[in-house]
């Protein structure tokens, strides 16, 4: 890590001229802030197109994984981008400054947030409104258009923030785990807002999908609900999926809990229902190949238990008998397709 420097009681928190960074500045004379320095594995190019595909990509294609801010691009050119990111709470805005510098087959990439209010500690929020918009999957982050790995080379939080990658990815690393080390259990929405007609019982689901009990959706919800609570029950989300390709997190990791040389049945994760086989009249292969190509389990019609799977063709919405929100219906160029939500269909057989 860099020395802090010191230059007046208002620049001590401020890195606009120390070390050639650009930043946005701030009204606050005290606030936090981080600066970073990174060598990425990927031209220029690659990164600022990287970046914006994250920013635009939002809630739907990408979500933020530190607690579900939402970015928003406010210029950008050729060697620089400015952006500014609202916390999940909706609280607080910070601003931010890339800048980038080709190599030989690489690209340093120069960024510097602050704070816009008067603050010092930050729980290393800066560092993570920088960090966010380039790690890739070797870190646990999901890219969207270009993966590629980056080397830190400088990092320089100003005094008494921080700057730790682990507090970064509170949504993704199973973090929320009660002290006897099971998951406490999901709150259900309120009875106005909630359409499943069974509970969901948080530490029985499936796949990895137990340790998701932050609800990570882009909308106000209740405090105990859970990933499968929201996503799947709560009215107020019907807009929304569970983040793309969260099947596929290091977590989750679906087609690694697959029975590859057979046929696993999908159950309602709020009252037990069957309600996809796959795969059915194809290859684990070719369920897996359509399900990358869309981002979140995607089955054909030999698949659907169509007593349990009800199917709106107007709305394309896509619910359970029991009232569980699935996923949405789309159609594609080989037939019916229903995109799914793991997050809905991690339960177990109910009790006969």
């Amino acid at each position: 890590m860099a020395a802090l420097v010191i230059l007046s009681p208002g620049s001590l928190f401020s890195f606009t001229e120390a070390f050639g960074y650009q930043c946005p500045g701030s009204a606050a004379t005290i606030h936090a802030s981080c600066k970073v320095q990174a060598l990425i594995a990927a031209s220029c190019e690659s990164a600022r197109e990287e970046m914006i595909a994250r920013v635009s990509g939002q809630p739907m294609s990408w979500h933020d994984p530190h607690n579900n801010g939402t970015y928003s691009l406010l210029s950008s050119s050729d060697d620089t981008l400015t952006l500014q990111r609202q916390t999940g709470d909706l609280k607080y805005v910070d601003k931010m400054t890339f800048s980038f510098e080709a190599g030989v087959g690489s690209c340093t990439v120069s960024g510097c947030s602050e704070s816009q209010v008067t603050s010092i500690g930050d729980f290393s929020t800066n560092y993570c409104n920088l960090r966010m918009l380039y790690c890739g999957a070797s870190d646990g982050c999901i890219p969207v258009v270009h993966d590629f790995t980056s080397t830190l080379q400088d990092v320089s939080p100003s005094f008494g923030a921080t700057a730790k990658m682990s507090d970064c990815l509170k949504m993704a690393a199973g973090e929320f785990v009660a002290a006897s080390g099971h998951v406490a259990a999901s709150s259900a929405p309120p009875a106005e807002y909630d359409s499943c007609s069974a509970a969901i019982t948080q530490d029985s689901l499936l796949y990895g999908i137990s340790g998701r009990t932050n609800p990570d959706v882009p909308v106000p919800v209740d405090a105990g609900e859970s990933l499968a609570t929201a996503v799947c029950c709560d009215t107020r989300t019907v807009a929304f999926a569970e983040p793309q390709f969260l099947f596929s997190e290091p977590d989750i990791a679906l087609f690694s809990k697959l029975d590859a040389s057979g046929v696993t049945t999908f159950y309602d994760s709020a009252c037990g229902a069957p309600l996809f086989r796959a795969p059915v009249g194809r290859s684990m292969d070719a369920f897996n190949a359509d399900t990358q190509e869309h981002g979140w389990p995607s089955f054909r019609e030999a698949e659907v238990d169509k007593d349990n799977v009800v199917t709106n063709l107007t709305t394309t919405l896509v619910t359970s008998a029991c009232g569980t929100h699935l996923g949405t219906y789309l159609p594609d160029s080989q037939g019916p397709r229903w995109c799914i939500d793991l997050s809905c269909i991690a339960g177990s057989p109910s009790p006969q």
